[in-house]
């Protein structure tokens, strides 16, 4: 079966169909009751690398939707409230949530006063690191 070629396809890649996928814990943000989906993309470059699809609504009318924001917006359309509400109101949490994550320094070097702290909490947890040890 592996070897069957889906329609409009080569011989020789695996048969697939569009709702083939794993279902996925869903993401922070998607609406209730809405299923997330890791799929695999199966030619091009990307071949062979995940990607998520949502599906949801009722009856599961929204199938294939590429991104939370506009899983979003269909849920909040079809409950009647206002899409561009909801989505303001995610992409306001979504930047809480970044603005209390650490934040990472630039190519990981640090400089000046943060350089030796960094070094002085290394230094008080493994001791010095000299030539023999670091080789």
């Amino acid at each position: 079966p592996g070897d069957i070629a889906r329609p409009g396809g080569r011989a020789g890649q695996p048969t697939m169909s569009l709702e083939e996928g794993r279902e996925v814990p869903a993401p922070e943000g998607l609406p209730t009751g809405w299923k997330s989906f890791e799929k695999k993309y199966l030619s091009g470059d990307k071949a062979g690398t995940a990607y998520l699809r949502f599906c949801g609504g009722p009856d599961l009318k929204h199938k294939n939707v590429n991104s939370i924001r506009l899983a979003i917006r269909k849920d909040a359309e079809d409950r009647g409230a206002d899409p561009e509400q909801k989505v303001a109101e995610y992409d306001r949490l979504r930047q809480e949530k970044d603005a209390a994550r650490p934040q990472r320094v630039e190519g990981g070097k640090v400089a000046g006063e943060k350089r030796e702290e960094a070094v002085n909490a290394f230094r008080e947890r493994f001791g010095a690191l000299d030539g023999p040890m670091a080789a």
